[in-house]
């Protein structure tokens, strides 16, 4: 009976170490940093286009490292829509933030929406992540696998799309 007691712990304990060594790997998912688009020589990070606060339909781009709040990301759960997205950090000009990733249905480029209780259903910004934070692929969760996050291969178009058959590498700079 003892020697049954004695493993229940260890593998109690063991579970437990198993959560709590597990946890700073996912705070680092949604912890606000710079996405960076792997094997681009320039050009190469996660950007809201031009300068200032974000806004509804502003279109995303890759774009130089820069310090700015344009370049930084973060994944978190939605409790408006039931699914994983990845927001901005900007604010608006009122210093609200909620600003998701969003898939322009017409030719597949991003943008960034506002998320609201009054635009539910936002699927098109529901995303997944295949990977870890050094190497991870992300697509359009209502989309499929098929349409991973990429940049254009024209290297005169700084925007960023969901493409099929063009498959980009990506890693979170913490």
């Amino acid at each position: 009976m003892k020697t049954l007691h004695k493993r229940i712990l260890t593998i109690c304990l063991t579970l437990m170490m198993a959560v709590m060594l597990s946890m700073p790997a996912f705070a680092s998912w949604n912890k606000p940093s710079h996405m960076n688009l792997q094997n681009l020589s320039s050009n190469a990070y996660l950007n809201l286009e031009g300068e200032g606060y974000a806004y509804h339909e502003r279109p995303v781009t890759r774009y130089n490292w820069t310090s700015s709040y344009d370049q930084f990301w973060r994944f978190e759960y939605s409790t408006i829509d039931n699914a994983y997205k990845l927001y901005s950090y900007q604010n608006d000009i009122y210093g609200n933030r909620g600003f998701m990733l969003n898939l322009v249905r017409s030719d597949k480029h991003c943008n960034i929406l506002q998320e609201s209780p009054a635009y539910p259903d936002t699927q098109d910004s529901a995303v997944t992540v295949q990977g870890d934070i050094s190497a991870f692929h992300v697509w359009p969760t209502a989309w499929g696998s098929n349409y991973k996050l990429s940049a254009s291969s024209n290297s005169g178009d700084r925007r960023i799309f969901f493409l099929t058959g063009t498959y980009h590498t990506w890693n979170k700079a913490l």
